[in-house]
């Protein structure tokens, strides 16, 4: 969700549109990131270095070189996007031969490196040409990870997952950004202290607009210790300024959980799975995924460097299209933006008797029966009144 406020409003410097910098800010200038320290620094290979400034990543068809179990390395194209990923190869010498447990590992034509799990073909069509018979395949895939092929199934690699998901915006609404019109001469002031009034002189209006960002906290809205690893949440800020002389800054909240433990892709899809059907509950509407980044364990910030992410696609998890009005802050159950401590403590207690298979098999079904509104029956019932015990 991107939250922007300009500043520019009756604020001239040089008689162009401006930006305020508070403390904790960088000052105007070219485009920088504002916020991203902590554990959210990173950067994905997958966006050439480009840290978290773009919603979910999708790759429309690329082509590359495909190497598959049985060490044939094919042409092809990759499509990625959320709704499902579709690999298309061509010139087999013959039928290829893979399981759903193998992995299909490529090179993109920027050369990314990339790793489809989870692949079974759809299609697959012969020709005969001047140099005998060649096969082409359409596969799909369970999996994809953007940025690594060192990965596979049983691999208990990633130490770290961050998230983006519908609607963080209403469930982690705080006060970190927020805009005032402030006294004029207080506000000039303020800027004469510091800016170079020499250099760039700044003219303050009769009525003043400022956005600001507080960086309360380096950024975290909240962070509770759970079965599943430390679950937290954080403003992710970045300011801009743009040829047509607009200001501002943008946010985007992502989600993490640092596992105690390194995990594989399968159980990181199950504890996403728990994760989201609460969040689902707590908003009032199922959730999906926008854009999902892992830190696998070989890269952890001991080494001395900084981390690399890089993004998974779930293709197996179910996605929720026809979607419900928006909610509105007044709809969530809990604010966790202000109440941290007691969202923690609540999820905390969820994630606890996830452990239990009488739960946990009571509490998808009532989720897959409320997010695709079903009616009632005997079954479902029974498993509700389990889901409240």
């Amino acid at each position: 969700m991107l939250f922007a406020l300009c500043a520019h409003v009756a604020l001239k410097h040089a008689g162009h549109p401006g930006l305020i910098a508070f403390p904790g800010c960088p000052e105007v200038g070219e485009h920088r990131t504002l916020h991203a320290r902590g554990d959210l620094d990173c950067y994905d290979p997958a966006t050439l270095g480009l840290r978290y400034t773009s919603s979910a990543t999708e790759i429309r068809p690329v082509n590359g070189h495909f190497t598959f179990p049985s060490r044939e390395t094919l042409s092809g194209s990759l499509d990625v996007q959320e709704s499902g990923s579709v690999l298309s190869v061509w010139g087999a010498s013959g039928e290829l031969a893979f399981s759903d447990a193998d992995v299909i590992a490529g090179f993109l034509a920027n050369q990314t490196p990339v790793a489809l799990m989870g692949c079974f073909p759809v299609s697959r069509k012969m020709s005969i040409g001047p140099n005998g018979p060649s096969w082409s395949y359409e596969i799909l895939p369970h999996h994809v990870v953007i940025g690594t092929s060192e990965i596979s199934y049983p691999d208990e690699i990633i130490e770290k997952v961050v998230f983006e998901f519908d609607d963080a915006f209403f469930l982690f609404k705080n006060d970190a950004i927020d805009i005032l019109m402030p006294d004029p001469a207080q506000l000039s002031e303020f800027i004469s202290s510091q800016d170079d009034q020499s250099t760039h002189p700044v003219q303050v209006g009769d009525h003043p607009v400022v956005s600001y960002y507080t960086d309360a906290n380096a950024g975290k809205i909240f962070s509770a210790e759970t079965v599943i690893g430390t679950v937290s949440a954080h403003n992710q800020v970045t300011s801009f300024i743009s040829d047509r002389e607009d200001a501002g800054f943008t946010n985007k909240i992502m989600a993490a959980v640092q596992f105690d433990e390194p995990i594989n892709i399968s159980e990181l899809q199950s504890r996403m799975e728990q994760l989201l059907r609460f969040l689902g509950i707590v908003i009032g509407r199922p959730q999906n995924l926008i854009e999902t980044k892992i830190r696998l364990s070989s890269e952890s910030q001991a080494s001395g460097q900084i981390p690399k992410y890089f993004t998974v696609h779930f293709h197996s998890l179910l996605r929720h299209s026809g979607r419900q009005r928006a909610p509105s802050p007044h709809d969530v159950l809990i604010n966790a933006g202000t109440q941290g401590e007691t969202f923690g403590r609540v999820l905390g207690a969820w994630l606890e008797r996830e452990k239990q298979p009488s739960w946990q098999t009571a509490r998808r079904l009532f989720f897959l029966s409320w997010s695709q509104r079903r009616s009632y029956d005997a079954y479902f019932t029974q498993s509700y009144r389990l889901f409240r015990r």
